[in-house]
């Protein structure tokens, strides 16, 4: 009886494991300079590559959308990952790093100058 309990007790462990959140979310909010959000400012999320003559390029867009009137655009992606960041307004735009963490919404702030 003790060893059927045993065996229920880690099969029943390993599905409650098997089903957690491993999504990795992405909030980017987009500021101003005087701290005002940026409503429809393009966000770009990519990889940067670098090739055998060591110049850099963009391997691919991995995700795109427009700020809403919060400033805000939310991103999920399946997998863990460090992307490069691109926010657009106007004539203006700033780059920045965001890394993404299994199970979590990650937020970054990034100030368009």
């Amino acid at each position: 009886m003790k060893k059927t309990i045993g065996i229920l007790s880690v099969v029943m462990l390993s599905f409650a494991a098997c089903n957690r959140n491993t999504d990795c979310g992405v909030k980017i909010k987009c500021k101003d300079q005087n701290d005002n959000n940026i409503d429809n400012a393009k966000v770009e999320l990519y990889a940067t590559v670098k090739n055998e003559n060591s110049s850099s390029f963009i391997a691919d867009i991995k995700a795109s959308g427009v700020t809403d009137g919060n400033g805000e655009s939310n991103f999920i992606f399946k997998l863990p990952a460090i992307y490069d960041v691109k926010v657009t307004s106007g004539t203006k735009s700033t780059t920045s790093i965001v890394k993404l963490e299994e199970g979590k919404t990650v937020t970054e702030e990034i100030v368009i100058k």
